[in-house]
């Protein structure tokens, strides 16, 4: 059922309002509404919310705050912003929503994704909130066209957090205030910090704030988007414990030194660190040699990448996992980089040496020249797959559109033919460079476009995206 049914239902009888009601109030959505209305859907429902006799929100589990605020507000507020103050609707708005979260006693999720900032008062509420488990927060906003003032906020607490995912991260201050959060957590699993890429940003304002006798708990960690990550590695693995953390995502950001980046892993080696999950926006010899240093991967990613990364270690990468991890993977993506015509296509030799050392693989992601084509009858031997991106390149990287797409269909015809002789008969999605993604059918296998892009695809790794993920879970 969704929201209207529910409201419907909450109008048949009391007994049907009582039990259909928790269910209605159990998310609750703040979606800024960008122009003023007559009817303002936003005002009525603070206007209600914030009612003493209303006291619906104790069933509220999941808040979701998004979208953009009040144009007629964009002449105001630079100015404000200039003057560094924050714009009196914006704080106003803040007050009435932390007056809300405070009639919710079972509040476990808050994400916030709006394009103003939250204020230090609200995110004091939730770290003192006696329930409350995931916290995804946008901690700055976007400072084109509109110079936006917005205080840097500090995080504290948090006692019952579970996952903290905070994206555009732009000030120390707010690095050294998660540190602590950090350093006093016995229960944070799962960390996902995206630094904004012009701010420059070095992770060891958050490091040094880390002292403690045992290891994090952290079982998932996401950093993308720091130009430092070298400079305090030591302490990074000094508080990760090589038997909790199971998955790792690195991506580096325009300061990349693959000189560095090998004593990056050299160091996770020294450290004794074995993951299940790796996803990075590099290839380089020091990760090769992480690679061979253990057992047990089952997913990698490389992901895409908007600086030139090295090609000669790609080839040792991709020995390496083959070498030590093909009993083990289940999910292999490697995705060709395309700067300055600097790519990851896989040859003839090396698809034919994944396809027949990885036969657990499941979703399978790479990049070939059109030439491949004859070979690309090779991925049929992994008769477990199920999801298959093929990311094909015509020529060099400045070839129009419009041939890449006639090639992108004699792939897709060449692979609806393997399919009718049910080479792959748990084959179910797949898609091409950008888009779109094709569902294939049971019975007689054919093959129909499913949505136009990767990013989506939810019960998949390689065609769905991290940033996007969050939606899912709240729609």
């Amino acid at each position: 059922l969704d929201r209207s049914d529910l409201a419907s239902l909450a109008r048949v009888c009391r007994r049907v309002n009582a039990v259909s009601v928790p269910y209605l109030y159990r998310s609750v959505y703040f979606d800024l509404p960008t122009r003023i209305e007559p009817s303002d859907p936003l005002l009525a429902q603070l206007e209600t919310f914030t009612d003493s006799s209303f006291d619906l929100l104790k069933h509220t589990l999941q808040v979701v705050v998004s979208g953009d605020w009040y144009e007629a507000y964009d002449a105001v507020i630079p100015l404000e912003g200039r003057r560094n103050i924050l714009s009196p609707a914006v704080r106003m708005f803040n007050a009435l929503l932390t007056a809300c979260v405070g009639k919710m006693p079972k509040l476990k999720k808050f994400y916030w994704d709006a394009h103003i900032p939250p204020v230090q008062r609200l995110v004091s509420k939730l770290a003192i909130h006696p329930s409350i488990q995931t916290l995804r927060i946008q901690t700055s906003v976007d400072h084109i066209p509109n110079p936006y003032h917005y205080p840097a906020l500090r995080f504290h607490n948090f006692g019952t957090l579970q996952s903290l995912n905070l994206v555009q991260i732009d000030k120390n201050s707010v690095l050294e205030s998660i540190g602590m959060v950090l350093n006093t957590s016995h229960l944070l699993t799962t960390v996902s910090l995206w630094a904004d890429i012009e701010s420059q940003l070095s992770l060891a304002p958050l490091l040094l704030m880390i002292d403690r006798v045992d290891h994090l708990p952290v079982k998932r960690l996401d950093l993308r988007g720091f130009a430092e990550f070298h400079c305090a590695v030591k302490s990074l693995w000094a508080v990760l414990s090589p038997t909790v953390l199971i998955a790792l995502t690195i991506e580096l950001g325009d300061l990349f030194d693959a000189d560095e980046d090998d004593g990056v892993w050299g160091e996770a080696i020294a450290a004794q660190i074995r993951l299940k999950t790796l996803t990075v926006s590099h290839v380089t010899t020091g990760l090769a040699n992480y690679i061979l240093s253990f057992k047990g991967l089952e997913t990698v990613h490389l992901m895409p990448c908007n600086i030139t990364r090295p090609i000669g270690p790609f080839w040792a990468f991709v020995e390496a996992l083959t070498t030590n991890h093909s009993g083990f993977l289940r999910v292999l993506g490697l995705c060709p980089q395309d700067v300055d015509d600097n790519v990851y296509l896989l040859d003839a030799q090396t698809l034919l040496n994944v396809t027949e050392n990885c036969s657990h693989l499941v979703e399978f992601g790479f990049g070939i020249h059109q030439d491949m084509i004859d070979n690309v009858d090779l991925v049929f031997q992994l008769s477990r797959l199920k999801v298959l991106l093929i990311q094909v390149f015509v020529g060099s990287m400045s070839e129009e559109d419009e041939d890449n797409g006639g090639q992108i269909l004699q792939f897709r015809n060449r692979i609806a033919q393997s399919l009718e002789q049910d080479l792959c008969p748990d084959l179910k999605y797949v898609a091409f460079d950008e888009g779109p993604v094709y569902s294939v059918e049971t019975g007689p296998q054919h093959v129909r476009r499913l949505i136009e892009y990767p990013g989506r695809v939810r019960e998949t790794v390689l065609l769905q995206q991290e940033m996007l993920n969050w939606i899912d879970d709240v729609y």
